[in-house]
């Protein structure tokens, strides 16, 4: 995960439009890869599990 649970709990509708669009970008992206993250690690079960 690229974001903390800090960073998670900082971000609102007035944070996020205080950012330069390039930052909104790179805030995005990060987002973007944690819920992709976050729904393999869901979809995950005892057949395709690498633990």
């Amino acid at each position: 995960m690229l974001l903390t649970p800090h960073d998670l709990m900082q971000l609102d509708n007035g944070y996020l439009e205080s950012l330069t669009p390039e930052a909104l970008r790179n805030v995005s992206k990060k987002l973007l890869a944690d819920l992709k993250e976050a729904v393999d690690r869901l979809n995950q079960n005892s057949n395709n599990s690498s633990v």
